[in-house]
C-alpha cells in the first residue's frame, strides 16, 4: 500500500511542476501559427523519452526515429502523441511501450513521445491537465481518442484498429 501512496504521490508532485512550468512559459513560447504541426507523418523529431535508472534520477535518451516511408512519400499516417515528461514514474513506465509502438508500427501508424515540460505549447494545444495522456490522431489531425494515465501496448493496439487507425491483416 505504501508503494501505491508513493507513486500516487510523485505523480501528483510531477503534474503540478508540468503544470506550473507550463504557466511559466506560456507567456514566453508564441510560435507563429500558435502550435507546431504534430499530426501529419512529417511530425517533428520526437522530444527525448523519459528511461528508468537504478542508479539515480531519470535520465534522457535521445531517440531519432527514421523517417518512414510514408513520411517519405508525403503521405498523411494517423498518430498516436504520448504527452508526458521526464521524471515521471508512469511516463517512465510508458517509454518502452512507445518505442516498441515506434518501431511495430512504422510506416502504418506514427507514434511519438513529446516532454510537455520542453514543449509547453502542446500541453496548451491539446489541453493536457495528467500526464502521461495518450492523443490518438487520424491521417487529417482530427482527434479520434484520448486516454489519461498508464497504457497498455495490447490495450492501445486494439483501441487502434477500434478507431480504424489499424488495418486488420
Amino acid at each position: 500500500m505504501q508503494g501505491k501512496k508513493s507513486v500516487a504521490l510523485a505523480a501528483v508532485l510531477a503534474i503540478i511542476a508540468v503544470l506550473v512550468f507550463v504557466k511559466l512559459q506560456a507567456g514566453r513560447v508564441t510560435p507563429a501559427d500558435g502550435a507546431p504541426e504534430v499530426a501529419a507523418a512529417g511530425a517533428p523529431a520526437a522530444e527525448s523519452a523519459p528511461t528508468s535508472s537504478s542508479s539515480g534520477p531519470a535520465e534522457s535518451k535521445p531517440r531519432r526515429p527514421s523517417p518512414s516511408p510514408a513520411a517519405e512519400s508525403g503521405k498523411s499516417l494517423p498518430t498516436m502523441l504520448e504527452l508526458g515528461s521526464v521524471g515521471c514514474k508512469p511516463c517512465e513506465y510508458m517509454a518502452p511501450i512507445i518505442e516498441a509502438l515506434e518501431k511495430e508500427l512504422a510506416g502504418k501508424v506514427v507514434v511519438r513521445f513529446h516532454d510537455v515540460a520542453k514543449r509547453p505549447e502542446l500541453a496548451e494545444r491539446y489541453q493536457i491537465m495528467t500526464i502521461p495522456t495518450q492523443v490518438f490522431l487520424d491521417a487529417n489531425g482530427k482527434e479520434l481518442f484520448r486516454h489519461i494515465g498508464v497504457y497498455e501496448k495490447t490495450e492501445i493496439l486494439a483501441k487502434m484498429k477500434e478507431l480504424g487507425m489499424l488495418k486488420e491483416q
